[in-house]
């Protein structure tokens, strides 16, 4: 039988994959932390999807989302990061939003979707099965219902036999599979893990019932924009929309001037005297000033999205107020690399944190919707496009910092960059995830210098961090990830029994 032939339209079909994806899931994460489990969850909803949407396998989007999901999964198994787990999380909702029969084309509509499906699939499940009820055929599943039903309760009932009569057996098993349905001794954490879990596989596998009206909610949504025409009164229209371009022109006129001054600034106090501000200023410039001024680049943006938003870009001659957009996004990219300078002279003082480096990253992000704005307003595009992509980049930037091991930079670069007596070893030591320690063991002489320890102050600092990662650590493979793994092999106190 070929892949293209197999589906699973047949309710009871649906029925009996839901409620072994559910039993499934309890066996993945069942007391486990995210790791390889994930990677294992990612491609057994890849291809439950793959069954139960059979007409979206060719779609190009879909691929691309199952790659962005399976991904994601692997990059939890790899770094285990909270980011590369909350990007997990982000992409399967993603993907199981754009599950539907007539998929969604905007990822803001199918993380929605997604939503409605996670929460509504129990829901969603019975109106279907109520649905099909007087209209099943039958015969078919009563014919094919014995080669399925009778070898899997078979399995299940000597398989539970042979795991209670036969200890060595069950040794194997739990190898493979800690808290093992064959125990059938299940707790309230295990029937919770249950119940979550027929939420997370039956918004892979049944149609939610918000899909339609998402769908038709982003129908009017385009990429390109289309003049609006005004038959009745051509003329008043007219006058408007030049009215509408003097306003536009006067605006950013005023707007550019005012950047133009608040650059000349920065390229005065923070290009050409780099390095010369004080502590104290550079706390203001980044606690205070940063925030603002991002927020700022933002409402630039808006003002750009709104001026351009219709019939302005179809208006003849209008090349002033267009060079004019130009000018004041190249003066907004200077005003986020003066930022993004700052917030480097901060780290040279203060050293790295993840506050820090998520305002580069955040830069980056920003200057990206800056050259979106920027091909919009050329290429007389709408604001669904720009949101559209502007989606698409940001899940593509997520993947990508997600494959940082930015606990080490961190490490490396705070030890290495410290005055003595100046390095918050707090941070280092208590705040960091305990996967740090092989890093701390590399640069321990330097460590010593910049926190001022004595040799078992060292020592008992370093066990503490290997203590923190002993708890950490979950035996098994499901919980096993990379990172932990190499931070557990780079323990140098692993055998102290501590």
């Amino acid at each position: 039988m070929s892949w293209n032939t197999i589906n699973l339209q047949h309710p009871f079909a649906k029925l009996a994959l839901w409620i072994t994806g559910a039993t499934i899931y309890v066996q993945l994460f069942y007391e486990a932390h995210l790791g390889l489990n994930a990677l294992v969850f990612s491609i057994l909803a890849i291809g439950t999807a793959a069954l139960s949407y059979p007409e979206l396998r060719h779609q190009k989007p879909s691929r691309w989302l199952a790659a962005a999901f399976l991904s994601s999964a692997a990059l939890v198994a790899w770094r285990n990061s909270d980011l590369s787990i909350m990007v997990f999380f982000l992409c399967f909702l993603v993907f199981s939003g754009h599950l539907h029969r007539r998929p969604l084309r905007f990822l803001w509509f199918a993380g929605l979707l997604g939503i409605t499906k996670l929460l509504g699939s129990p829901i969603a499940a019975c109106y279907q099965l109520i649905r099909s009820w007087p209209s099943l055929e039958w015969k078919p599943a009563v014919r094919w219902s014995p080669f399925a039903i009778l070898p899997i309760g078979l399995g299940l009932v000597f398989g539970t036999l042979y795991y209670h009569a036969n200890p060595q057996f069950a040794a194997f098993w739990q190898r493979f599979w800690p808290g093992s349905w064959l125990h059938l001794d299940w707790e309230a954490e295990q029937a919770l893990l249950f119940l979550i879990g027929s939420f997370v596989v039956g918004g892979l596998i049944w149609p939610s019932l918000w899909g339609d009206f998402l769908k038709e909610w982003e129908a009017p949504f385009r990429s390109v924009l289309r003049r609006k025409r005004s038959t009745p009164k051509p003329k008043a229209g007219t006058l408007g929309l030049k009215r509408e371009y003097q306003t536009g022109v006067f605006t950013l006129a005023i707007l550019n001037g005012l950047l133009f001054v608040a650059n000349l600034a920065d390229l005065r106090f923070v290009w050409i005297n780099y390095g010369q501000a004080t502590p104290q200023e550079l706390s203001q410039y980044v606690h205070e000033g940063t925030s603002l001024l991002i927020l700022s680049i933002l409402m630039a943006m808006g003002v750009l999205l709104w001026f351009f938003r219709s019939n302005l870009n179809f208006l003849p001659d209008n090349e002033r107020l267009r060079w004019l957009a130009y000018l004041w996004l190249a003066q907004n990219a200077m005003l986020i690399l003066s930022v993004g300078l700052r917030n480097w002279q901060y780290v040279a003082n203060f050293g790295l944190a993840y506050k820090r480096l998520g305002v580069f990253g955040f830069l980056l992000a920003t200057l990206a919707g800056l050259w979106l704005v920027y091909l919009k307003t050329r290429d007389k595009r709408t604001i669904t496009f720009v949101l559209q992509r502007s989606a698409q980049l940001g899940l593509v930037l997520l993947l990508l910092y997600s494959t940082v091991n930015w606990d080490r930079m961190i490490t490396r670069y705070n030890i290495r960059q410290a005055a003595p007596g100046k390095l918050d070893v707090e941070f280092l030591t208590r705040t960091l995830p305990p996967v740090n320690l092989p890093t701390l063991w590399e640069e321990r002489h330097r460590l010593q210098v910049a926190a001022g320890w004595t040799e078992d102050e060292l020592t008992r600092k370093l066990k503490a961090v290997s203590s923190r990662l002993k708890k950490q650590h979950r035996p098994g493979w499901r919980s096993w990830n990379y990172t932990t793994s190499r931070a557990r092999r780079g323990d140098p106190f692993r055998d102290s029994g501590r």
